[in-house]
């Protein structure tokens, strides 16, 4: 074997061996493989959602704005204020009736 013949042969034995069975993907495979692993495509995406809520902050701004408010309070006492005094209205306005013997 001359020189020339053992080159070929040990490119041809390295160039078998470096060459693996590679399984058939789909380029849908591809595109999910290159969506998930790639860092460029990743703070692209990054940015984009940025500008996804920058937009609906902007739209919120021009929405009408819906404001309200309430109050509520409650007393409780042990006995109406009002039942005092009219009491004693009932008993100052009752008629007296004296009798006199006859």
């Amino acid at each position: 074997m001359t020189v020339s013949g053992k080159r070929l042969l040990l490119i041809a034995l390295m160039l078998s061996g470096a060459s693996k069975t590679v399984g058939a993907v789909t380029l849908n495979d591809a595109l999910a493989t290159a969506y998930n692993t790639s860092p460029d495509l990743g703070a692209q995406r990054a940015v984009l959602r940025q500008l996804d809520e920058d937009v609906s902050t902007a739209v919120a701004g021009t929405r009408p704005t819906i404001t309200g408010g309430a109050t509520f309070e409650r007393s409780k006492t042990a006995e109406p204020s009002f039942s005092r005094r009219a009491r004693a209205r009932r008993n100052s306005a009752r008629p007296t009736r004296t009798s006199t013997p006859a």
